[in-house]
């Protein structure tokens, strides 16, 4: 419901160095610390910023060096759940983001104008501010102007050029053909496991 700019990533537990030896984090349940996480995202981040910028010497708004320093003082939030190994959890997960778009149909009610009321637009959306601790989130509605429903709407489709997944390092098949064959069995799927084709009288079965 607000303009929330945000990135989902899964990343392997665990890397390889410069000859292909696979390493384990030295933590079991997690990377890094939280704090040393966020603070590495963010530093990482800001640096490519200002390398694009001087890359491409970018004009930028008067104010621009000032907000760079300023979000470099505060605390970001890059959130890391506890590692799995269950590919259908996994799968799951990336599903529910890769496979949707930003509002069903179900969530959207046109009111059309009439004499007493103009048009307006009901969203229905899961009001996660007001939720109980320990209970799932309650739906609620916000009235907005149909303009404003378009706009919250456009804010979820990409730029040009953007792509809405996108894969690095291990998961990129070029990395992974080159180095498949060290990475331990219990980070990769069934590699034995082979589609195929069902003939089409079993497909034109009812049951």
């Amino acid at each position: 419901m607000k303009y929330h700019i945000h990135v989902h990533a899964l990343i392997t537990f665990g890397g390889v160095d410069d000859s292909g030896n696979w390493f384990w984090p030295k933590h079991k349940k997690k990377l890094a610390p939280y704090k040393k996480i966020s603070n590495t995202y963010r530093d990482i981040f800001l640096e490519m910023v200002r390398a694009e910028i001087d890359k491409n010497n970018l004009k930028l708004l008067p104010d621009t060096e000032e907000v760079l320093d300023l979000v470099k003082t505060k605390r970001w939030n890059v959130r890391n759940a506890y590692p799995t190994a269950d590919t259908q959890i996994l799968e799951r997960y990336l599903a529910g983001y890769i496979n949707r778009i930003a509002i069903s149909k179900s969530r959207l009610n046109y009111i059309a104008k009439t004499q007493k009321n103009d048009s307006y637009v009901n969203i229905i959306y899961k009001d996660y501010k007001n939720k109980p601790i320990g209970e799932a989130a309650q739906f609620a509605e916000k009235r907005v102007h149909p303009l404003i429903a378009i706009n919250h709407f456009l804010r979820h489709v990409l730029p040009p050029y953007f792509q809405k997944s996108r894969y690095y390092g291990l998961h990129h098949h070029s990395t992974f053909k080159r180095l498949g064959d060290k990475l331990p069995d219990k980070i990769k799927r069934n590699n034995c496991t082979k589609t195929v084709k069902v003939p089409e009288h079993y497909r034109s079965t009812p049951n």
